[in-house]
């Protein structure tokens, strides 16, 4: 699993900001990285409704600003805290 830079999660979540509009929620704030590898990156979101707010409303915004930051084809996910760690399991 390798870590996700600081600065080029901040280059996303500044993309995200510019281009959201009305998706973007003050928990936001809260996304963090989990991890980018082979081609994914995995964000832990604070729990279920916002995961499923991810999932239907800001998966392309996120995929788009991943891409622009890394210049690659990244898939992006969103897991909770118990998501991520029943992954690791």
């Amino acid at each position: 699993m390798a870590a996700v830079d600081r600065s080029l999660w901040q280059g996303i979540i500044q993309q995200v900001v510019s281009a959201g509009g009305n998706i973007i929620r003050p928990w936001f704030t809260q996304l963090e990285p989990i991890s980018l590898d082979h081609g994914l990156l995995e964000i832990q979101v604070p729990g279920r409704k916002e995961r499923d707010y991810c999932q239907r409303h800001a998966m392309r915004l996120f995929t788009e600003a991943a891409q622009a930051a890394t210049g690659r084809l990244v898939g992006v996910c969103f897991l909770t805290q118990a998501d991520a760690a029943s992954e690791t399991q």
